[in-house]
């Protein structure tokens, strides 16, 4: 089962630069991470990333040697060593509304 973070395109550069996810507001919050499963991508980006942030997708493998395998992860941060594949986000305006559809960036099938 793979779990799923989405993140705007400033994220994702600090991601690289540092080696690890930056919490959001909501993990900061919460004192946890907050990780989707692949049905919940696309509804999470409309209610919480504007197109203009360029949501990204990270897709990660949970291991019996991580805590992961709760949607909210009782970890510090997601080390970058643990995103599989990165996905963009499509942005179309739908009913007054955003709506991102999860892309491949690599030829290969999102999810």
């Amino acid at each position: 089962m793979k779990l799923y973070r989405v993140v705007d395109r400033a994220s994702w550069r600090t991601t690289q630069l540092s080696g690890f996810v930056p919490r959001c507001n909501s993990d900061q919050r919460e004192n946890h991470v907050y990780l989707k499963m692949r049905e919940s991508v696309e509804r999470v980006a409309a209610a919480y990333f504007e197109p203009c942030e360029e949501p990204l997708v990270l897709a990660q493998q949970p291991s019996d040697q991580k805590p992961w395998k709760q949607a909210c992860a009782q970890i510090k941060n997601i080390p970058l060593a643990s995103v599989m594949r990165v996905f963009g986000l499509d942005a179309n305006f739908v009913d007054g509304k955003n709506v991102f559809v999860m892309k491949s960036i690599d030829g290969k099938a999102a999810g």
